[in-house]
C-alpha cells in the first residue's frame, strides 16, 4: 500500500489572467501556447489552475485546450480531458490529481479540502483513455491523415503533492509533482515529454498545417 503523500504547502498566485478575444486555429508559428478558452472557468479545480497558469506562461508553441469535451468515450458515454496540447512537438493529454494521493487495494484516493475521494481507474488510465478516445475521434474526422503525422502521448501532473512511487505501469518521465516544480522548469518539462513520445512513436515535429487542422478539429471557431 503507498501512503499518502502530504500536500505542498506551495500556494500559486492566480493573478490577472484577463479576459481577450477567441484566438485564431490557424497556427501562425507563434513563440508561446494559446490557451483555449484564454481564461479558465469558475469550475475548475486549484491543481487544474496551477497547471492552466503553467501552460498559459509557456513559451512551447502550439494550442493548448482546456477542459475538452470527447463526444465519444472508451468508457464512458461521453468523456472529457484535463488539458490537450498541441504543437509541432507533438499531441499530449494532461490528467490533472489535485491533494494528496495513495493507491491501495481497492485503487486510488485523492484527499483534497472537500474530503476523501476514491477511484478504481486511476489518473494514468484514465490519462491513456481520454488520450485514444480523443485520437479515435480524430480518425474519424477529416484530420484522420494528420493525427498519424504527429506523436501523442499523455502525461500526469500532481501539483498539490510529491509523487516518487515507482511502477511498470507508469514512466516518472511524464509525470510532474510539486517535487519536480522544485528542481526543473515547467516548458523543461513539457519538452521531455514530447522527446518521450516522439521516440515511442518514431515521428519527429508536425507541420504547423497539421497543428493547425487537429486545433480546428479539436474546437472549432464558427459564426452565424
Amino acid at each position: 500500500m503507498i501512503n499518502w503523500v502530504s500536500t505542498s504547502a506551495r500556494n500559486a498566485s492566480q493573478g490577472n489572467l484577463g479576459c481577450a478575444s477567441p484566438p485564431s486555429t490557424k497556427y501562425r508559428g507563434a513563440e508561446s501556447v494559446k490557451t483555449i478558452p484564454t481564461i479558465i472557468g469558475e469550475g475548475a479545480s486549484r491543481a487544474e489552475f496551477l497547471i492552466f497558469n503553467k501552460i498559459k506562461k509557456s513559451k512551447i508553441p502550439g494550442f493548448a485546450f482546456h477542459s475538452l469535451l470527447l463526444s465519444e468515450h472508451q468508457i464512458n458515454p461521453t468523456g472529457e480531458a484535463d488539458f490537450v496540447i498541441v504543437s509541432p512537438k507533438g499531441l499530449i493529454v494532461i490528467e490533472v490529481k489535485g491533494g494528496g494521493v495513495r493507491r491501495d487495494a481497492d485503487g486510488w484516493a485523492f484527499a483534497g479540502r472537500h474530503g476523501v475521494r476514491r477511484e478504481v481507474r486511476g489518473p494514468f488510465q484514465q490519462a491513456t483513455q481520454a488520450l485514444w478516445s480523443l485520437i479515435e475521434l480524430l480518425r474519424r474526422e477529416k484530420v484522420g491523415h494528420q493525427v498519424e503525422e504527429i506523436s501523442f502521448g499523455h502525461a500526469v501532473a500532481f501539483p498539490q503533492c510529491e509523487f516518487s512511487e515507482e511502477s511498470v505501469e507508469w514512466d516518472r518521465t511524464y509525470i510532474w509533482d510539486a517535487e519536480r516544480e522544485t528542481s526543473e522548469s515547467f516548458d523543461d518539462w513539457l519538452d521531455g515529454v514530447f522527446a518521450y513520445w516522439q521516440n515511442r512513436s518514431g515521428k519527429s515535429l508536425a507541420s504547423p498545417d497539421c497543428v493547425s487542422a487537429l486545433a480546428q478539429a479539436m474546437k472549432p471557431f464558427f459564426r452565424p
